[in-house]
């Protein structure tokens, strides 16, 4: 089959869209054709390249604040191709929508649609938009010859709010690449206590509150060496880093992004506890990397993670920042010995359920 993949952004760009591309993308191009259609906002990176036998076109988009990237040059060159399977990503973005208007001209034997799909757009301006996106973005549900969803939750949420029927809907996780955290030896600890943030810096993604967090913990706790490793990059970086400096938290907080996986997997494995505060994933692919590094996680008590801790992983649920600190403080000094059984979010398994999919057979 000829398989192109529709997504916002692709490698070197790192996020759980990202990766969740990449991965299903890497095992289905062993039996087909596959191709990551893209785009650089930038436009600094190689308009076509190959990586691990992926076709990548990147086109040039306009993103403001790096969200939403739009790209004629994208739309245009979709409406020339032929292929068995269009494959779209993201409800947020406009390439998702592009992809529907191109289909007319492409006229694709199936098109799928993923779409990591989150209730809060990430600012009150984009929440506004979304006001009029919304209407016009959801024929992308009904076109569609088949949905699928990274979680129960976002399936739940989409029924809801799309009146999407259930039979067009399928339940299919994001996954791990398991052998990757075997093959990571145990890691010498830097701090007593060492708290880890992984994912994009946007203002929605809460950190600032970790980071808030942390100078309680520190007052109450001052011959502890307390730290906040804080690992991606993003528009609310500089925002982060001068936060840090008023609180004169700067010795206390690290920066660090472009970090190899096996790189990242030592952090997991030398943090004690992984903090996520964005109320509003579909997944949060991070989360089960610290989970499968055997990492206790603290994240809201909503959305996903309530699915997650009903799984019986070891999350620990907040409802406020009193309860965050409360939580961070009762971790400190303690040793945890977790083991979360996570056989079933496998992405050898998961692609292979998506190639059914593609191919009919369900």
């Amino acid at each position: 089959m000829k398989i192109i993949q529709v997504c916002p952004r692709f490698l070197p760009f790192l996020g759980g869209i990202e990766t969740h591309v990449y991965e299903i993308s890497r095992r289905l191009v062993k039996n087909n054709e596959v191709f990551v259609f893209t785009t650089d906002p930038s436009g600094k990176l190689p308009k076509e390249e190959v990586i691990d036998g992926i076709k990548i076109r990147r086109f040039k988009s306009f993103a403001p604040n790096e969200s939403y990237f739009f790209s004629y040059e994208l739309f245009s060159a979709l409406k020339k191709e032929n292929c068995d399977i269009l494959h779209s990503h993201s409800f947020h973005s406009l390439t998702s929508f592009l992809s529907y208007l191109a289909i007319g001209k492409c006229r694709p034997k199936k098109f799928i649609f993923t779409p990591h799909y989150n209730v809060g757009a990430g600012s009150k301006f984009r929440d506004f938009l979304h006001i009029f996106y919304d209407p016009i973005q959801k024929n992308l549900f009904w076109t569609a010859n088949k949905v699928i969803c990274v979680s129960k939750y976002e399936k739940e949420m989409i029924k809801k709010k799309f009146g999407v029927p259930e039979e067009k809907i399928v339940y299919i996780p994001n996954g791990l690449n398991l052998e990757e955290f075997d093959t990571v030896e145990k890691q010498t600890k830097l701090y007593d206590f060492e708290i880890l943030f992984v994912g994009r810096l946007e203002k929605y993604k809460r950190v600032q509150e970790v980071i808030h967090a942390l100078r309680s913990v520190i007052e109450k706790y001052p011959d502890k060496n307390i730290h906040f490793t804080i690992v991606g990059k993003g528009p609310y970086k500089q925002s982060l880093i001068k936060l840090t400096k008023n609180l004169n938290l700067s010795d206390k907080v690290s920066f660090e992004e472009d970090v190899p996986k096996k790189d990242l997997i030592k952090i997991y494995k030398r943090a004690d506890v992984l903090c996520i505060l964005n109320r509003y994933e579909a997944f949060s692919i991070v989360t089960f990397e610290a989970l499968a590094c055997n990492k206790p996680v603290i994240a809201p008590n909503a959305g996903v993670f309530k699915e997650h801790k009903e799984n019986n992983y070891s999350i620990f649920l907040f409802n406020n920042n009193t309860e965050l600190i409360s939580i961070l403080e009762l971790m400190i000094g303690k040793e945890f010995n977790f083991k979360n059984n996570l056989s079933c979010y496998d992405w050898n398994a998961i692609t292979k359920k998506i190639e059914l999919i593609y191919s009919d057979g369900e």
